[in-house]
């Protein structure tokens, strides 16, 4: 039988744990860059409204070596729990622990190794991010401090992705919170009652951040996580693969660290200090709207990365489109409120002056129209990099944060001076995804993909599978399971395989509904896949957490079924990932094709 003849069967498959998780994750994910971004933003406030214009046009020259510190966070933390993801997917905690250790490791290192670096090297990093006159004090005390910062600054993604990954996102929502509320209060005490200046802003920074990261970190390590630090061996092939995982977040900071530097002298040269000072505002206001946008990107990452371990590729499918449709209604409208607002936004930041107000207002209109455009390339960065298409996420990366953006916001503002700057950039976005899909097309026909997504067929459709979407009713229970022993026994499977996988089936969930399901709108999600050597059954349920494999009772005959399922698998797992209870278990014996 050939992979186009295999069978599939959605029976009354809602797509409900997509939408779910889906949901579970963005709202927290959003939160909690949300809350970094006001930090960025209070600190762009306070030194426009507390220290003047030179200040604020000061803080647009010194954020690059904000993200720069970043840069490592992403590059080692992301790329670690990209791969823990798919190990979760995989049913190897080995994996995800081996990740964790490891990256724990190289972000002590890389922390140490930077710190060192900037603070000898803090004069010619000050000159080359294009600070001079009277700009250059300003630019040099706030960055000092920070890269002095910088074991704090980096560490607050070590918890953000691990807690993500795990179902735990409002966790990394409360860090950021934490984060956020202190950066505010040490901002006003530094500047406002100490008059520590810029470097006053730097400190509540890193302080804020430590503070917060010391909050939460004590929770990776606690029973319900499971995570520890374990011994390790041979590392420098994990290490590669962390930092080729994670490169594409890490160089689209790299990109921004440059890109800002091109565009400051863009703007110096269109519009002065003021066109800096407006282009600061406009882009403090879009780090807020991006929050939506990489919240929506690092909620795809990891739903993405389990369900591509477990050759989910219906389910990968449902949640790429999800991420598309909502976030792209929920950008349009920020962008619409953004303009509509506008000269408020721009009064906040202490653009009082009529031709200030103009700037500020005209910049933050037109620059906050690249969110809608932005998203896409968003979410396939976050796609490709998870699914093991690093190059695609790299030159999407390189096209979307840099190569575009540059070339767009030079040609405008030849054109156009300040007004055509703002406009290349806004328009730039839809342009850098193009030659990207055309590629991954290209890609597709050679490696008999079905779609951009380059999902190989012969990984994701070399089985049949039942995918069901099932009420915690004892009804709904008992026809799901009789329904399972039939796919059983069509697809190849010995009628004493068929009816101990029906009548395990059945135990398993009713024990679920019993005692993990307390919101009577919940569901349970079944999958039953058969490939050619072997039967997989997987079961997921949120609410309480319970393991329905160790339940034990007096009467040996309750739950028989378990038993003898148990008894036949090759192959049985227990986990919470994703905030749900996921049991897994694998019999071999699977059609003949």
């Amino acid at each position: 039988m050939t992979v186009e003849n295999i069978k599939t069967a959605h029976s009354n498959d809602n797509d409900h744990f997509i939408k779910r998780s889906f949901n579970s994750y963005l709202i927290p994910s959003i939160l909690a860059i949300l809350g970094g971004n006001i930090s960025i933003m209070v600190d762009n406030c306070v030194a426009g409204a507390a220290l003047g214009e030179q200040a604020l046009a000061a803080m647009g020259i010194v954020n690059p070596v904000f993200n720069a510190l970043t840069l490592f966070g992403l590059l080692i933390c992301g790329g670690a729990s990209a791969l823990s993801s798919v190990s979760i997917g995989l049913g190897s905690n080995d994996s995800k622990r081996r990740y964790f250790t490891l990256s724990f490791y190289m972000l002590l290192i890389a922390a140490a190794v930077v710190t060192a670096l900037g603070l000898i090297f803090i004069d010619p990093i000050v000159t080359a991010l294009g600070a001079s006159g009277e700009l250059f004090p300003l630019v040099k005390d706030y960055a000092r401090v920070l890269i002095a910062s910088s074991i704090a600054i980096m560490f607050v993604y070590f918890p953000l992705n691990f807690f993500r990954i795990e179902g735990k996102a409002k966790v990394s929502m409360l860090m950021f919170f934490i984060m956020s509320a202190l950066d505010i209060i040490f901002d006003l005490v530094f500047v406002l009652v100490f008059h520590w200046d810029m470097a006053g802003l730097a400190f509540a920074t890193g302080l804020s951040c430590l503070v917060a990261v010391l909050c939460v970190f004590p929770s990776l390590f606690s029973k319900d996580m499971g995570y520890t630090l374990v011994r390790l061996k041979d590392v420098m092939p994990d290490a590669w693969k962390i930092i080729k995982t994670g490169s594409p977040l890490a160089l689209g900071n790299l990109y921004c660290v440059v890109r800002v530097r091109i565009i400051n002298a863009l703007l110096i040269s269109s519009g002065g200090s003021l066109a800096l000072a407006a282009y600061g505002c406009a882009n403090s206001v879009n780090n807020i709207g991006l929050a939506v946008v990489m919240g929506v990107g690092q909620t795809v990452g990891p739903l993405v990365g389990v369900l591509y371990g477990e050759r989910d590729g219906e389910g990968i499918k449902h949640t790429v489109s999800r991420a598309l449709k909502l976030g792209g209604m929920v950008t349009f409208a920020i962008w619409i409120l953004v303009v509509i607002f506008s000269r408020q936004l721009a009064a906040v930041f202490g653009m009082n002056t009529p031709e200030q107000t103009h700037a500020a207002a005209l910049a933050i209109s037109i620059l906050n129209f690249n969110l809608v455009l932005s998203l896409i390339a968003e979410v396939f960065v976050a796609y490709y990099m998870t699914t093991e298409q690093t190059g695609l996420s790299n030159l999407l990366t390189v096209f979307e944060g840099f190569i575009f953006r540059i070339v767009f916001a030079f040609i405008g503002s030849r054109l156009f001076g300040f007004i055509g700057l703002l406009a290349g950039l806004a328009l730039s976005e839809i342009f850098s995804v193009i030659p990207v899909f055309i590629l991954a097309t290209v890609k597709k026909k050679k490696k008999n993909c079905d779609s951009i997504l380059l999902l190989p067929k012969h990984l994701f459709d070399c089985g049949s599978f039942l995918s069901r979407t099932v009420p915690p009713t004892s009804e709904s229970i008992s026809e799901t399971a009789e329904m399972a022993g039939d796919f059983c026994a069509e697809h190849g499977l010995t009628p004493k395989q068929s009816m101990t996988v029906s009548l395990g089936i059945e135990e398993i969930m009713v024990l679920m509904a019993q005692h993990a399901i307390k919101d009577e709108n919940d569901c349970l999600e079944f999958r039953l896949f058969i490939t050619e050597y072997e039967t997989i059954l997987r079961l997921r349920c949120a609410g309480k957490w319970f393991n329905p494999l160790c339940y034990d009772t007096e009467d040996e005959l309750d739950n028989l079924g378990v038993k003898m399922l148990l008894k036949m698998a090759s192959d049985i797992s227990y986990s919470t990932n994703l905030g749900m209870n996921n049991v897994k278990i694998t019999v071999n014996g699977g059609k003949r094709l």
